[in-house]
């Protein structure tokens, strides 16, 4: 019986909250304006270019899961990419992205524990994504069709 009233004094106590509390005002919460960019951070990442006469290119970054680097590169149809990273500390993760920000398959190339591969349906910007722990060597590649 003790409960049920101290649960009865609750619910009155909620209503004179609610009550006294006044209008709720919906307009605290901004409410963007226009339509924003999809994946917006990522549509200024630093470009990857070759060297002349060179097909691929190596650098080394150090990453952390909680802010993942992205770079662009540009490849036409019928290419394909091939990404090799090895971190020190732990296996990064990789993600590609196609033209329009449409998500690329990556395939492990059999045999090879941190080797990728991406076949390319179209002409245009490719964003590479890395995220991991840590120093980590890259190494990205495209052979010329």
């Amino acid at each position: 019986m003790r409960r049920l009233i101290l649960f009865l004094v609750g619910l009155v106590l909620i209503g004179i909250a609610a009550a006294t509390a006044g209008p709720v005002s919906r307009a605290s919460t901004p409410i963007p304006s226009g339509r924003s960019e999809p994946w917006a951070e990522y549509a200024s990442c630093p470009r990857i270019r070759f060297a002349r006469g060179s097909s691929s290119t190596e650098f080394t970054v150090h990453l952390s899961w909680y802010e993942p680097r992205c770079y662009v590169l540009w490849a036409r149809r019928g290419q394909q990419i091939f990404i090799t990273a090895v971190g020190r500390e732990e296996r990064p993760f990789i993600a590609a992205f196609g033209p329009a920000f449409r998500f690329m398959r990556l395939s492990r190339i059999e045999g090879m524990e941190r080797h990728w591969v991406v076949s390319l349906p179209q002409t245009g910007d490719y964003r590479i994504i890395l995220t991991g722990q840590g120093e980590t060597w890259v190494t990205i590649e495209i052979p010329p069709l």
